[in-house]
């Protein structure tokens, strides 16, 4: 039983100008299947993504790079539906602190424990308004809040108690578009009707004395600095003091922006209805991202990929490289399983697991452990130097790869060493490979011969440890390298038809020599 554990082509100009959603729990299972002059801080934040958008909107088009894989290569996805108990088009999704996961639905709020599906009404809780629900989000205190379409209202669920704000409260009726939590644990809310902060029990609406127009929001986000951002219908909005309480321009409305995240560089990304994603600034002369798409909801996982949920082209991983203005696209569709190719929502779990709520269900992208990589022929030694790289020998060659934007890479550099069949690393970094012409080492830059007495091609294997020394194991001898001299260090005994297959020193120094016939020695 395993459970969650604990889910144009220019920059367009800045206006400065203020104004312009069974009561026994059952552990998760998985089955088989700013203000008007800017603070120097801000100031130069905000004008690095000035910088950042202006260099990208002066390149061409193509500088995103669309090279389209199947994301799938690195997941396997479960799909759940109609057949499990699943109805409606699932909005928002939330996990909670004992690992269930919510989500939010055109019939209500549904509670998954990765076999079942259960309603609210069904787990025995005080009743919740009938409405479809939009928004779920866990707030730091545990509780999840809940955004309700059409006529809107918001509902508070912690320890098991319900609280609904409404327009008592100060909520105006409207359909609810985003819930967040600020750093300073404020809960706002973003919905038809404009911009909300709970002050005390009551919702206090900002609007034109804080610079936010009269205007439907469409997405709130809060950035890594506790910058707040504001998607509406008359542009894009930000509060980059928060002590100060007063919204920006960032941008005209051109589109609705639904979603935001911020990666690992500080730069933000939104939704587009026209290319699915882009970065804040930037638009093709097309109006068209890197793809076309219809973008709607945005989420980073904990690897820095970027996961976009589109209106019909499925769901889609933009894998940033070192230059972040170059992505790969990769996308899952329902040729590859996906339920459907409309996605609405996106939740990594607390176990690295991706979930898609789609229009026709719920869809689980779980990592591969293991990645493999192809298309090195036959490889027959493998060992890891301190500085972090990996040597692999294979029959052609010595390759060395390193780790680049979370991705192990084959680098540039490589040796013409063919048929190596033992491999290692010493302490001095030094990579040691023995082939059938002989035993070779790589030291930095230089490719030497190393010259051992009697047959050149008969090592059998080759281990190293913490002084510097290499010892060198072939037939009955055992040499050691060290300080640049060889010598023959011991002679085993006869085995008679064993042979040594592998050898290693452990941190006692002792020298451990594997046989065949399944026989083990130490020197």
């Amino acid at each position: 039983m395993v459970r969650f554990t604990g889910v144009s082509s220019q920059y367009l100009k800045l206006d400065t100008t203020p104004g312009a959603e069974d009561s026994a729990p059952r552990k998760l299972q998985y089955d088989d299947r700013g203000s008007k002059s800017l603070k120097r801080s801000t100031f130069r934040r905000l004008q690095a993504v000035l910088t950042a958008g202006l260099l990208v909107s002066q390149l061409a088009p193509g500088v995103f790079a669309a090279d389209l894989h199947e994301v799938l290569a690195d997941y396997t996805l479960t799909s759940w539906g109609k057949k499990d108990g699943l109805t409606g088009p699932i909005w928002s999704m939330a996990q909670d602190g004992e690992g269930y996961l919510w989500l939010g639905t055109d019939d209500g709020l549904v509670r998954f424990d990765g076999v079942r599906f259960v309603a609210w009404d069904g787990l025995g809780g005080p009743r919740l308004p009938r409405a479809p629900i939009r928004v779920l989000s866990r707030a730091s205190d545990g509780s999840l809040w809940i955004g309700f379409g059409d006529k809107g209202g918001v509902t508070q669920i912690h320890n098991k108690q319900v609280r609904t704000y409404g327009e008592a409260d100060g909520l105006p009726a409207g359909a609810v578009a985003a819930i967040v939590e600020d750093r300073a644990k404020r809960l706002w809310v973003g919905t038809s009707a404009g911009l909300f902060r709970l002050n005390g029990g009551r919702w206090q609406q900002l609007g034109l004395p804080q610079g936010m127009p009269d205007a439907a929001v469409t997405g709130v986000y809060v950035d890594s600095s506790g910058t707040i951002w504001v998607g509406t219908t008359a542009g894009l909005f930000w509060q980059p003091v928060a002590s100060e309480e007063v919204f920006q321009q960032v941008e005209p409305y051109t589109a609705i922006i639904r979603s935001l995240s911020e990666d690992a560089t500080g730069r933000i990304w939104v939704t587009d209805p026209r290319g699915g994603f882009r970065t804040l600034g930037y638009r093709t002369a097309s109006e068209q991202g890197p793809e076309p798409g219809r973008g709607f909801t945005l989420a980073r996982d904990r690897r820095g990929d970027l996961w976009v949920a589109t209106q019909g082209q499925g769901l889609w991983r933009v894998r940033q490289r070192s230059d972040p203005l170059h992505s790969t696209i990769e996308k899952a569709t329902v040729l590859s399983g996906l339920s459907s190719d409309t996605v609405q929502s996106l939740v990594e779990d607390d176990d690295g697991n991706i979930w898609a709520g789609t229009s026709e269900g719920l869809d689980r992208l779980t990592p591969h452990q293991v990645t493999p990589v192809t298309g090195l022929g036959l490889v027959s030694a493998i060992d890891a130097s301190r500085d972090g790289h990996v040597w692999v020998g294979t029959a052609e060659e010595l390759l060395r790869f390193s780790r680049r934007d979370g991705v192990w890479q084959s680098d540039q550099t490589r040796w013409p060493l063919a048929n190596i069949h033992t491999l290692r690393v010493d302490a001095n970094g030094s990579v040691w490979a023995a082939t059938t012409n002989g035993l070779f080492r790589v030291n930095g830059d230089h490719l030497s011969r190393m010259a051992i007495p009697g047959d050149q091609s008969a090592i059998d294997a080759l281990a190293a440890d913490d002084r510097g020394a290499l010892w060198i194991v072939r037939g009955r001898d055992v040499f050691r390298w060290m300080a640049n001299r060889l010598e023959l260090f011991d002679r085993l005994p006869d085995l008679g038809t064993a042979r040594p297959t592998s050898a290693y020193v452990d941190r006692s120094s002792r020298l451990w020599i594997a046989f065949t016939e399944s026989r083990v020695g130490v020197l």
